[in-house]
């Protein structure tokens, strides 16, 4: 499998390096130097781990050319209702979401379980923490914000995000809070909190090659599938696929 990798950051090397690994080549490395439109570059998957406002041009690139790609850059869901129609206008192949790691689906199972705890007892309070290293430009992280919608999916008397705490937080609003410090992969906090005690669920990624690990094994799955796909949906298919 011909790879381009968009967003030759810390992630997109690690994507490189796991491709490799995996058997694939990376034939092209995009860069705001070596933008993705001006390449002549073939390929047959693209993973985008770049900027919020290149993912749409990168999309237009691909969807041009009936060529799949995987979505990893977050802070562009605001527009994902957009996506969605030009999918349908399109005979689209394309896989996005806020977190391609393992662990954090093993995690997502953990959270909605501890939340339909939560939502049986009413002494429990549950709120959301996330930290990342200072570069990152979004906040709360898209994984944060996807950890909120399990929390507000189970938990019936939640029925907002706040991610702010100025003025308190009221009962009715899930608190989902950011730090940005040194170089942190990416740490999700989930606590239910009573009187009596406090349950504590935590992933700490250690390094960028989950990420990636996930992101390849996608980009081999929907180079075979056709559709819009959030990765939350098909994880499950994705690791059991082989080519």
């Amino acid at each position: 499998m011909r790879i381009a990798v968009l967003g030759y950051g810390r992630t997109g090397r690690e994507v490189e390096r796991m491709a490799l690994e995996r058997g694939h080549d990376v034939v092209l490395r995009c860069t705001s130097s070596v933008p993705l439109h001006t390449s002549t570059t073939e390929f047959d998957v693209a993973i985008d781990f770049s900027r919020p406002d290149l993912v749409f041009p990168h999309v237009a690139f691909c969807l041009d050319r009936r060529l799949p790609i995987v979505i990893g850059t977050t802070g562009w869901y605001d527009h994902l209702p957009a996506l969605q129609e030009l999918s349908r206008q399109t005979d689209a192949s394309i896989i996005y979401g806020s977190n391609f790691s393992v662990g954090m689906h093993v995690f997502r199972g953990l959270v909605r379980s501890l939340s339909e705890h939560v939502d049986a007892l009413e002494e429990y309070d549950i709120a959301l923490e996330e930290i990342h290293h200072r570069r990152k430009v979004d906040a709360p992280s898209g994984t944060a914000l996807t950890l909120s919608d399990i929390v507000l999916e189970h938990v019936k008397r939640k029925v907002r995000v706040q991610v702010h705490a100025d003025g308190g937080v009221p009962p009715e609003a899930l608190s989902v809070s950011s730090v940005r410090v040194g170089d942190v992969a990416g740490e999700h906090t989930v606590t239910a909190d009573s009187s009596d005690d406090a349950i504590v669920l935590t992933h700490r990624a250690k390094n960028r090659q989950g990420f990636a690990r996930g992101a390849v094994r996608a980009a081999e799955w929907i180079l075979h599938n056709k559709g819009l796909h959030d990765v939350a949906d098909v994880f499950d298919e994705i690791m059991r696929f082989r080519a």
